[in-house]
C-alpha cells in the first residue's frame, strides 16, 4: 500500500495525486461514465409500462402486484445511478462534470417521482364494498379490498405503510406537483454543500512545534478537528479563529440557505397535514414527539454532570477556564498518539471479531477491495459517511487524519456499511433500506467495540487514560452535543412555523445561547462560536441529529450484552442488522429487549458518562 503524506491526508492536493489504493473503486456500479449514461437513458422508459395501470390499479391483486414490482424495479435502478453520481461528485466538489451528473440525477428523480405520484393516491381512493366480497371486511380504501390476497403477501408491509400514511397523502394532482418540486426544495442543501466544500477557501496556518520550528499547514474543513487536537494552544486558537472568521464572513449566505431549507420542511409538513415539521419527520419512523422531548429534558437535567467534566478538563490543562478551541485536545499530559491507516484497519478487524466470521469476512473485503475513499483531497466533501445501493457493495467516504478519532470514524462507517451489506443479503430490495433511527445504532456499536478492545489490550497507563478521555469526549459530542443540535433544530423550525424568518443574527443568537447553556461557567463564550451552526450539514437533513444521541444509548446496551456473551444475543443482533426496514425501528430494537421509548435508557447512558468521568479522574491522579 502506498504511503500517505506526513499529514495523513492530501489536503490541498488534487484528487489525481491520491494513489488509487486510497480511492474507492466504482466499477462494481458502472465501468465508466459512458456506462452510467446508458443506464440513465434507460430509466424513463421503465416508467411507461406502469402508466398502463393508471385508473386500474385496484381492479385486481394482479394489477397491484405488477405496479409495486415495476415501481420497485425503477427505484432499484435509480438508486444505482444515483449512488455512482453522488460518489463521483463527492470525491471533488470542484469537478463540474461530476456535479453535473449529480444534478442530472436530482432532476431525473424529481421527474420520475412526479410520473409515479398517482400510484398511492389511487390506492387510497375511498371505496366501500360488501364484506362478502372482500377479504378484509368493509374497505375504507380501494387497496384494503385486496390486503389479504395471497399475491400481495410479499407486499403486505409496503401496503400497511401506505395505509398508515393515508391521512398525510394528497390527491394525485397535488402529489405530482409536490414530487416535481423535490429538486427545487432540496436546492438549499445542495448550495450549502457546494459553498462549504468547493467554494470556501481558508488561509494557510503557520504553526510551531515544541522546538519552535515553524511549519505552514493548510486549513480545511477536513483537518480542522485534527488541528484542535494539537497540544499547542496557539495552534488551536489560530485554527479556530481562522476557520470561524471565514464562516462568519458567509453568515448571510448560509442563513439564507438554512432559512429556505427549513421553510421547505415546514411547507411539506403543512401540506401533508402534520401539526409540525417535527411530527412530520418522526412519523416515518413511527416515533412519538415525546421521545424527542424526553431526550432534551433528560440531557438538561444532566448538564451539571457535563459541567463537572469541563471542570476536570480545566484542572488537567491548568486553565482557569476553557475556550471552545480547548474541547478536543487530550487532557492526558505528555502523551500523543498517531494512528496510521493500516494500524486502524488492524484494530478494527480485531475489535469486530466478536461479531462472527461472516461479519469479519465482509470487513476484510471492505478494506481490501477499495470500498473506502480514505484521505482528504482538494474539493472532497468533508466528514465521513457510508452509502450504497442494493446491487453493489456499500461505499465509505472518509477524510482520514492519522489519529484515533479517524480510526473511530472508520469503525463507525464500517458499521453502517455492514448494516447495508447484511440487509441487502437478507431482504428483498423493497425492505432492505433501513431507517436512520436504527442506522446509527449499528455504527455506534462498532465504535464502542473498538474502544473496549483498545482498553483491554492497552498496557500503558497513559494510553488507558487517553482512551478514557476519548470515551468521555464521545459522550460529550454524541449524547450532549447532538442533543444541543436537536434542540437548535427544534427552535429554528418553531421560528419558521411562527412566521419568524431565520436571519443570520437570529441564528447566531439562538445558537450562542444554547452553546452557553450546554457549556456552563467553565467555558468562555466568544462571538466566533455563534457561527458554528454553518458547519453542521445535518441541519439541512431535518431532525437527523437526535438519532445519534438515542443510538448511543441503544448501542451501550448492545455492547454490554455482546461482551458479556449473553446467550443468543449475537444472533439477535445479527438478525437486527439483517432486517432492513421489515419492521418499525422501535420494534426492531425491542426484538433485542431495548425500549427506546423509555427515558430509562437515556438516563443509564448518562450514568455511564458519569462513571467514565470518575474513571478518567482516577486515572489522571494515578499518573506518575
Amino acid at each position: 500500500m502506498a504511503a500517505a503524506s506526513s499529514l495523513g491526508c492530501y489536503v490541498g492536493r488534487s484528487r489525481t495525486e491520491v494513489p488509487m489504493c486510497f480511492k474507492w473503486d466504482l466499477t462494481p456500479l458502472f465501468v465508466s461514465d459512458d456506462d452510467w449514461r446508458e443506464a440513465v437513458d434507460k430509466l424513463l422508459p421503465m416508467v411507461a409500462p406502469m402508466q398502463e395501470y393508471k385508473g386500474k390499479v385496484c381492479l385486481s391483486a394482479e394489477n397491484i402486484a405488477a405496479v409495486v414490482r415495476i415501481h420497485d424495479d425503477i427505484d432499484r435502478a435509480l438508486s444505482r445511478v444515483r449512488t455512482y453520481a453522488n460518489l463521483r461528485a463527492d470525491g471533488d466538489k470542484s469537478d463540474s462534470a461530476a456535479q453535473g451528473m449529480a444534478d442530472t440525477i436530482r432532476s431525473l428523480e424529481s421527474q420520475i417521482d412526479a410520473d409515479c405520484s398517482w400510484i398511492v393516491p389511487e390506492m387510497l381512493e375511498p371505496i366501500k364494498v360488501p364484506s362478502s366480497e372482500t377479504s378484509a371486511g368493509n374497505a375504507e380504501y380501494a387497496i384494503t379490498h385486496w390486503l389479504n390476497h395471497e399475491l400481495l403477501v410479499p407486499y403486505r408491509r409496503y401496503i400497511e405503510l401506505i395505509l398508515r400514511d393515508a391521512p398525510h397523502t394528497l390527491s394525485a394532482k397535488e402529489e405530482a406537483l409536490l414530487a416535481g418540486m423535490g429538486d427545487l426544495l432540496d436546492n438549499p442543501r445542495v448550495i450549502s454543500n457546494l459553498l462549504r466544500n468547493a467554494d470556501m477557501k481558508f488561509p494557510n496556518l503557520v504553526i510551531s512545534d515544541a522546538n519552535g520550528i515553524k511549519t505552514t499547514v493548510p486549513l480545511s474543513n477536513g483537518n480542522y478537528i485534527s488541528l484542535l487536537q494539537s497540544g499547542d494552544r496557539n495552534t488551536r486558537r489560530e485554527a479556530y479563529t481562522t476557520l470561524y472568521t471565514v464562516y462568519g464572513s458567509l453568515a448571510h449566505t448560509f442563513s439564507a440557505c438554512l432559512n429556505a431549507k427549513v421553510k421547505a420542511s415546514v411547507f411539506r409538513a403543512r401540506l401533508r397535514n402534520y401539526p409540525s415539521a417535527l411530527e412530520a419527520s418522526l412519523h416515518a419512523d413511527n416515533v412519538k414527539p415525546s421521545v424527542y422531548h424526553a431526550l432534551i429534558d433528560a440531557v438538561h437535567r444532566s448538564l451539571p454532570d457535563l459541567y463537572s467534566y469541563f471542570s476536570l478538563r480545566c484542572k488537567s490543562l491548568k486553565l482557569e477556564k476553557l475556550n471552545m478551541y480547548d474541547m478536543h485536545v487530550s487532557i492526558v499530559p505528555d502523551f500523543s498518539m498517531k494512528v496510521p491507516y493500516d494500524q486502524a484497519c488492524s484494530w478494527v478487524r480485531e475489535s469486530l471479531q466478536i461479531l462472527g466470521p461472516n461479519y469479519s469476512e465482509l470487513i476484510n473485503k471492505a478494506i481490501s477491495e477499495r470500498w473506502i475513499d480514505v484521505y482528504e483531497n482538494r474539493g472532497k466533501r468533508a466528514g465521513g459517511y457510508s452509502t450504497g445501493c442494493y446491487d453493489a457493495h456499500p461505499y465509505i467516504l472518509m477524510n482520514y487524519n492519522n489519529d484515533l478519532d479517524s480510526a473511530t470514524t472508520l469503525a463507525h462507517e464500517l458499521g453502517h456499511a455492514m448494516h447495508k451489506a447484511f440487509s441487502s443479503r437478507n431482504q428483498p430490495h423493497l425492505y432492505y433500506s433501513y431507517r436512520i433511527f436504527v442506522a446509527e445504532v449499528a455504527s455506534t456499536v462498532n465504535q464502542m467495540l473498538l474502544h473496549e478492545h483498545l482498553m483491554t489490550t492497552a498496557t500503558d497507563i497513559r494510553l488507558k487514560a487517553y482512551l478514557l478521555n476519548k470515551k468521555c469526549d464521545e459522550f460529550r459530542t454524541t449524547l450532549f452535543r447532538q442533543t444541543m443540535f436537536a434542540e437548535f433544530e427544534k427552535i429554528i423550525h418553531e421560528k419558521i412555523e411562527s412566521g419568524v424568518p431565520l436571519t443570520d443574527e437570529l441564528l447566531c443568537t439562538e445558537y450562542a445561547s444554547l452553546n452557553t447553556l450546554y457549556h456552563g461557567d467553565n467555558v468562555i463564550q466568544d462571538s466566533l462560536i455563534s457561527f458554528e451552526w454553518e458547519r453542521v450539514l445535518h441541519f439541512f437533513l431535518n431532525f437527523y441529529v437526535y438519532k445519534y444521541a438515542t443510538s448511543l444509548c441503544a448501542a451501550e446496551k448492545i455492547v454490554f450484552n455482546l461482551l458479556a456473551h449473553k446467550p443468543g444475543f449475537l444472533d439477535k443482533y445479527l438478525n437486527f442488522l439483517s432486517s432492513g426496514c421489515s419492521k418499525d425501528p422501535l420494534d426492531l430494537l425491542a426484538d433485542m429487549d431495548l425500549d427506546l421509548s423509555s427515558v430509562d435508557i437515556i438516563e443509564d447512558s448518562i450514568s455511564s458518562f458519569k462513571k467514565a468521568v470518575l474513571g478518567l479522574s482516577a486515572a489522571l491522579e494515578s499518573l506518575p
